[in-house]
């Protein structure tokens, strides 16, 4: 348990105004006024104080620097205890500095054995050398910029000072001849102690530098870190608008490749009811939809480039080999970049050509992927997928269950599909009761949809209020 702080150092460096700070701040506590320090400090509680700081010299007493010193200390002496704070300023001064230092040593080891709280200042290198395990004595020091001879008013607790004599009268002007032959006259035990702090603080400011080179370096990584985080969370956003935008462009590519589709399909429609010949009527929708799918396929291209490399690259992980692709001629697969659902119809070198609905696409194979409708009868259903029913004549349905509400679009708009290109009357569409989100946005996509001539609740038989059906003219 540390008992005493002896504090050296230079002469100006600010040992006096420390002592009288301490003696002020523990007074103030006690005294019910906020002290001014720092957050987390904490003081102990004293029962008395005792104070020998000054010259108290006096002619009318009859007491010189050192009575007056030496009355004040008999006095602590006599009566501090462990609920004490003692301080005294230059301890040891007025007297030879041998007696004077043996005495303070005295003094102060006394003190110690009380348990008294004791803050001593002193130039006296004897008191510096007590700082000894088990002593419960510290060595303090106030700093000293000896680059420009100037204190720097902080308290290094752990290692004595050098009080600089010498290097402030050079620093003052005094001739080199009286510096030189007191440097001679120094007691070598004195001057070899005064070398070794020396080098102490040669090496302290040092590690006080590399110390601050390292929050520096430590600041600037920060800061890069930060930055790099910033531009990271900047990069996933921008990826997950582009997605955003590449879903709704896909699905605008197909509504509108949908909506010219039946316009043909009307076209024909009315070309034949109205007595004109098939053929030519067929040849000349034939050459619109090829049109179209020609537009179109350029605009799927335009889609599919506006991936992020992120998602490039993870099209590039998830792709299949051409043989697990199922890139025989009929087989179903799906196109990556616009979820679209068609059938293979022959390949062409790396390429294959695919057919959606009345459209052909000609992609290469990392941007399709291999689907299957109709699942093992062992197999448990997945959500997004849609079966014919057994026993159920010219109806589909599709299981909506388990999709965001994004997802659950293109699922619903291929089932849709689906359906008129097979000539179906009717959709079972699976949603589900949950919160109603599902069954919601199915009522939007179906209200706005030319093709669906009206949808209503399923009944008792169809899955009541969980299921959706859709009829088409």
């Amino acid at each position: 348990q540390e008992r005493c702080l002896v504090v050296s150092g230079p002469n100006t460096g600010g040992k006096s105004v420390f002592l009288k700070a301490t003696g002020l701040i523990t007074v103030l506590t006690q005294s019910g006024v906020v002290p001014p320090v720092g957050p987390g400090t904490c003081l102990p509680v004293f029962e008395s104080f005792f104070a020998d700081i000054g010259d108290e010299q006096s002619i009318a007493r009859n007491l010189s620097t050192f009575s007056a010193h030496l009355e004040n200390l008999y006095s602590l002496v006599s009566v501090a205890s462990d609920r004490s704070l003692v301080l005294i300023d230059e301890m040891g001064t007025g007297t030879d500095p041998g007696e004077g230092a043996a005495l303070s040593r005295a003094v102060l080891e006394e003190l110690v054995n009380r348990g008294v709280t004791t803050i001593v200042t002193s130039h006296l290198g004897e008191l510096k050398r007590l700082d000894t395990r088990g002593s419960h004595i510290v060595n303090a020091s106030m700093h000293f910029d000896t680059e420009r001879m100037e204190p720097t008013y902080r308290l290094a607790k752990g290692r004595p000072g050098r009080s600089y004599g010498l290097a402030i009268a050079r620093n003052l002007g005094f001739p080199a001849q009286i510096l030189d032959r007191a440097e001679s006259y120094r007691d070598s035990g004195e001057a070899k102690l005064e070398d070794v702090i020396e080098r102490v603080e040669e090496q302290e400011e040092e590690v006080d530098k590399l110390v601050l080179e390292l929050e520096e370096e430590r600041r600037r990584t920060d800061r890069l870190r930060v930055d790099v985080e910033s531009r990271e969370q900047a990069l996933l956003e921008s990826e997950r608008i582009a997605e955003g935008r590449a879903r709704a462009d896909a699905r605008q590519l197909l509504l509108d490749a949908r909506a010219e589709v039946e316009s043909v399909i009307a076209e024909l429609r009315a070309a034949v009811k109205g007595g004109s010949d098939l053929e030519q009527a067929s040849r000349i929708a034939r050459q619109k939809v090829e049109r179209s799918a020609s537009r179109h396929k350029k605009l799927a291209s335009r889609v599919t480039s506006k991936r992020t490399d992120h998602d490039q690259d993870r099209v590039t992980h998830e792709k299949s080999e051409p043989e697990e692709l199922g890139t025989e001629e009929g087989a179903r697969v799906r196109i990556r970049a616009t979820g679209a659902n068609g059938r293979v119809v022959e390949r062409r070198g790396d390429r294959l050509l695919v057919e959606v609905g009345a459209m052909r696409f000609e992609l290469p194979d990392e941007e399709i992927e291999s689907i299957d409708f109709i699942e093992e009868p062992a197999a448990k259903e997945r959500a997004g997928t849609w079966r014919k029913p057994k026993g159920s004549l010219g109806r589909l349905e599709v299981d909506l269950r388990g999709l965001r509400v994004d997802e659950m679009d293109l699922e619903l708009q291929r089932a849709v599909d689906e359906a008129i290109r097979d000539d179906l009357t009717d959709l079972r569409i699976i949603h589900g009761m949950g919160t109603g989100a599902l069954r919601k946005r199915v009522s939007e996509l179906l209200a706005v949809d030319t093709r669906v001539q009206k949808f209503r609740m399923g009944g008792p038989g169809d899955g009541g209020a969980g299921v959706t059906i859709a009829t088409f003219g």
